[in-house]
């Protein structure tokens, strides 16, 4: 699974969680694909904001996860698997994806333990454009904003139509309240999936910056 959405929250919803003024969801495990909107996050951490990893569907609704019980079950199947194989890629994604959404739905505070995981399927696939984003929303959940965007980044270099990191990158530089690079990355979401969840977001995010 992605979890790329992360970043991704509809509409009104993600300016209105935005750190600051993210993440946003989904910024996503596996997950790429789904728009999510971002949750409070575990003490010391700061607002999930929206945009960054899994969750809300596409113009809102209830967030989707599994239960905590099945996820937590997902975490100790995933590291029987890699503790007799350490080179399961998909074992290590699901162990990221299950902290991610444990960390994300039920506020545990498993956001470094998402990243180290993401870490080790990447070195398996250093070039799985999901995997970065989704480590990059876990990055961007540690407030650890720099090492999120180089995440997004990459994964815009290994595929540039990979919408869920350049809708990423724009939160990140809003984050960073360089509003010119935010706004960039916003329109350019928009050029190039105009039709997409982010690309409604892009905008009510632009319009919410003046531009």
């Amino acid at each position: 699974m992605t979890r790329m959405a992360w970043f991704a929250a509809a509409g009104g919803l993600v300016v209105g969680l935005l750190i600051g003024t993210l993440i946003g969801m989904e910024i996503s495990h596996g997950r790429s694909e789904e728009a999510q909107l971002g949750v409070a996050m575990p003490p010391g951490m700061g607002a999930m904001p929206p945009g960054l990893g899994g969750g809300m569907p596409p113009g809102g609704g209830a967030p989707q996860s599994r239960p905590r019980a099945e996820l937590e079950q997902a975490v100790a199947t995933s590291k029987l698997i890699v503790e007799k194989s350490p080179t399961a890629v998909d074992a290590w994604i699901s162990l990221g994806d299950s902290y991610f959404d444990l960390t994300k739905y039920y506020g545990a505070n498993l956001a470094k333990e998402s990243i180290d995981a993401y870490g080790q399927a990447l070195k398996l696939q250093p070039r799985n454009p999901n995997v970065l984003t989704d480590q990059g929303a876990m990055f961007e959940a540690t407030l650890e904003f720099d090492k999120a965007l180089a995440n997004f980044e990459a994964a815009q270099k290994i595929d540039p139509n990979h919408v869920q990191s350049l809708f990423n990158m724009g939160i990140i530089y809003r984050h960073k309240k360089d509003n010119a690079k935010a706004a960039a990355a916003f329109k350019q979401v928009i050029e190039r999936a105009p039709s997409s969840p982010q690309a409604a977001d892009a905008r009510a995010l632009l319009s919410e910056l003046g531009r």
